[in-house]
């Protein structure tokens, strides 16, 4: 039925938890920053941070892209080079690139407190892969931190194919991002399943790019609450949304097997 699966990754793939908002954090990275001689007290190093992210987004906006996203890795260059007050240091940065990338990297680490893969997503995606199904990750991500987080929690080597968010310029639930990857990997929406936990960001979006899509409830939603969300999406019955508890329902539901990814479907259609 389905010949390949395109996933939003986290929340769906990868259990992760960050705070981005702790006065820790930032005094961390005020103390990392002054390293390289940029000086901030942290709670003005946060607000910076969110200025420079919207006034990004403005920058960065493509013509037609409702949701854009920008490259953190510039906000991270500004914030060293705009700093309200600098001492000197003795070394400089050779590469703004390499720099920017680690500090990413550093922002990432010191934010997060969790980060795994959620029970049988490995095993599932090698027996998809066993199948011969191509598998596309297509997420709201910064490449920056999200492609090591793909290397270290053993990901990265099931894709076919990896779009994220900031390469791309816009973000989730934008159906451009999605047919982007549709049309970049020459394939057929008809044949392709979209798997996510968020019925805006990825079951609406792939609703709108005439895909079917399996609603993975990491989130633990009651059949009520599911249920009235999909109501707000559907308006056709060709297109498919499948409720899922438990990711290793997902090769069974490609080839029409499964007894619950059957009912899910008829539950949906009403």
């Amino acid at each position: 039925m389905y010949q390949t699966y395109i996933f939003d990754l986290y929340e769906t793939l990868l259990d992760i938890h960050t705070d981005e908002d702790s006065l820790f954090f930032w005094t961390k990275m005020a103390d990392l920053y002054a390293c390289y001689g940029a000086v901030y007290d942290p709670e003005e190093m946060k607000d910076m941070y969110r200025k420079f992210c919207r006034e990004e987004e403005i920058k960065t906006k493509k013509e037609g892209i409702t949701y854009p996203e920008i490259d953190l890795t510039a906000v991270f260059e500004r914030l060293l080079k705009e700093a309200p007050s600098a001492v000197c240091v003795p070394y400089s940065i050779a590469s703004m690139k390499r720099w920017s990338g680690m500090i990413a990297n550093t922002f990432r680490v010191l934010s997060r407190d969790r980060l795994k893969p959620y029970k049988n997503v490995l095993e599932t995606l090698q027996k998809l892969k066993d199948e011969g199904k191509r598998i596309i990750l297509c997420s709201n991500a910064q490449a920056a931190f999200t492609e090591t987080e793909l290397a270290v929690t053993g990901l990265t080597d099931y894709f076919d194919g990896i779009y994220l968010s900031s390469d791309y310029g816009g973000r989730k639930p934008d159906r451009l991002f999605l047919d982007y990857v549709v049309k970049k990997e020459k394939l057929n929406a008809k044949e392709c399943l979209f798997i996510g936990n968020d019925f805006v960001s990825d079951i609406s979006m792939a609703y709108a790019c005439g895909m079917d899509s399996a609603f993975l409830n990491t989130y633990r939603f009651d059949e009520e609450t599911i249920q009235k969300e999909i109501k707000k999406i559907r308006t056709e019955k060709e297109i498919l949304i499948h409720v899922i508890q438990d990711i290793r329902e997902l090769p069974a539901i490609g080839k029409g097997e499964s007894r619950h990814g059957e009912m899910a479907e008829r539950r949906s259609i009403l």
